[in-house]
């Protein structure tokens, strides 16, 4: 049987993945991470651009090159 991994170049496979170390604090940014809420204005119109959309493909825009 085939190691599907085989396909995976050694370089990459040597690669340490990346993690993050838990350090308490009041705000982290190091998380990708915000600690306040969309306003309401943003978060109302995302909804609505993504509401009719569907979910399982990229928007056009990202499919040319």
């Amino acid at each position: 049987m085939i190691d599907p991994l085989d396909a995976i170049k050694p370089e990459v496979r040597a690669l340490r993945p990346y993690s993050l170390r838990f350090e308490p604090a009041l705000v982290k940014l190091n998380q990708n991470e915000n600690p306040w809420n969309m306003p309401v204005e943003i978060r109302d119109e995302t909804f609505k651009r993504l509401q009719d959309r569907a979910w399982s493909r990229y928007p056009p825009l990202f499919l040319r090159r």
